[in-house]
């Protein structure tokens, strides 16, 4: 602003000096005369012989004074014209270096925000690239703990299956009389030649279902000559080696939690008149008689494994039942190696 108040000084005074300029004085024809008289004497007393020029008429002197004025008065404007274009010159160059200023402070403050904008730029690209690391390992970390919760979930599966795990139990084994040979015989549940056919059941008393592979069951009858009825039950178990003879063959079949399912079977086991006759009458333990004692056992095995997707445990559940011949039903065995659930 004070630049532009110095240049607007600067033209109003050059114009006023302009004006200053007086404009020629123009002698009239009497003062010349009068002069010309003064120093060269009249002409009838000439000081000097001099040659005349032809007097001019009044309207060529008068032209000529207008040529004179009107040469003058160009001259004038002209030299005004001359200021004022010096001062506008003035004013230019004034106004070009201001402009100047102007454009390196803009070409300046361009290349600085050139360099702000390259520094900005560098600063957004590492922190995008920190943002980018740090999502990268935020998907890492939450690969791992995706993981760990799977890994978790697996593990309480496999607790959950341990503390509720199915457990399979044969309960309830029973015979069935057998059709007699002759209508009016009399109904017994054992007949010479006859097979010994009858059902059992097999119960899910576990806290998860179980996967049924297979189930195995025999019916034996052993003769022992002592003088008490006791357990006589070999130390090999005489289903041993063998494959379920029921259910087998890659079917499956599940047992819901606390389900239960019938299962026949019949066995080949032969018995004499003195083994059928001792089951039929009810022969008394303690009495000692010369033929001895017949044992009948129905035994077997189920096999089963838990529903889990992998790892999953196979069990068996063995089983050994003895018909007791006073309360005419079948006992479990007490021994550990017939009787046990895995």
């Amino acid at each position: 602003m004070r630049a532009l108040l110095l240049v607007v000084a600067l033209s109003v005074c050059g114009y006023a000096w302009s004006d200053n300029i007086k404009e020629p004085i123009v002698q009239t024809k009497s003062t010349q005369q009068k002069t010309t008289t003064d120093k060269q004497g009249t002409e009838q007393i000439p000081f000097v012989i001099k040659i005349a020029a032809p007097k001019k008429s009044d309207a060529e002197t008068k032209e000529e004074q207008t040529d004179k004025t009107e040469h003058s008065r160009n001259e004038s404007l002209t030299a005004k014209g001359t200021i004022a274009l010096a001062v506008i010159t003035a004013i230019l160059s004034f106004a070009t270096i201001i402009l100047a200023g102007f454009t390196w402070k803009l070409w300046s403050a361009t290349v600085e925000l050139g360099r702000d904008a390259k520094a900005t730029s560098a600063r957004q690209a590492t922190q995008m690239q920190r943002s980018l690391d740090l999502s990268e390992r935020q998907l890492r970390i939450e690969g791992a703990q995706t993981d760990i919760i799977e890994k978790q979930h697996a593990v309480g599966r496999l607790q959950y299956f341990a503390t509720h795990r199915p457990k399979i139990r044969v309960r309830n084994v029973v015979i069935k009389n057998p059709i007699p040979i002759h209508a009016s015989a009399p109904k017994t549940l054992f007949v010479k030649g006859q097979p010994i056919s009858g059902q059992f059941y097999i119960a899910n008393i576990g806290g998860s279902e179980a996967v049924i592979t297979g189930i195995g069951c025999w019916v034996i009858a052993r003769y022992h000559q002592n003088a008490k009825r006791e357990d006589f039950l070999p130390m090999e178990r005489p289903y041993e080696g063998e494959a379920p003879n029921i259910f087998s063959g890659g079917d499956t079949t599940k047992l819901m939690v606390g389900g239960s399912m019938p299962i026949p079977f019949t066995g080949d086991a032969q018995m004499n008149d003195v083994a059928v006759n001792q089951f039929n009458l009810k022969r008394q333990t303690t009495l000692l008689t010369s033929e001895g004692w017949w044992h009948l056992y129905v035994m077997g095995y189920i096999e089963y494994f838990d529903i889990i997707e992998t790892n999953s445990t196979y069990r068996r559940t063995a089983f050994c039942r003895e018909f007791d011949p006073i309360g005419e039903r079948f006992i479990k065995v007490a021994n550990e190696d017939y009787e046990y659930e895995e």
